[in-house]
């Protein structure tokens, strides 16, 4: 499945979903640890970057 995102410049908390894209949600990682929740991609990005080895990201994208 494919997803574009638009994330703004002016406004990094806001992205904008292009119709037609996957809806997730959108697990970075191996899935197979401790799993941490977001509600947007660049707060799973932030998280997910903090430890990509211990833990996963579960985003949300509705």
């Amino acid at each position: 499945m494919t997803g574009i995102f638009i994330i703004s410049m002016e406004n990094p908390g806001s992205e904008l979903i292009i119709p037609g894209s996957f809806k997730g949600p959108l697990i970075l990682g191996p899935g197979n640890g401790d799993v941490r929740e977001a509600t947007g991609i660049m707060e799973g990005l932030k998280i997910y970057q903090k430890d990509p080895e211990v833990f996963s990201v579960n985003i949300s994208l509705v």
